[in-house]
């Protein structure tokens, strides 16, 4: 992404269901990979 100069995502937001034991989102790994990154989170529309 750096090569790419990509400074924003947006990222459909998807409640995870089950256990989650320590697992970090693409959201949070993408933040801790990508230095000035913004990450956008939108959730579904309804019905989905």
């Amino acid at each position: 992404m750096r090569e790419r100069r990509i400074t924003h995502m947006v990222l459909v937001h998807k409640p995870y269901r089950g256990l989650h034991l320590g697992r970090a989102s693409l959201a949070d790994r993408l933040l801790d990979t990508v230095p000035g990154l913004e990450v956008h989170l939108v959730g579904e529309g309804p019905g989905h």
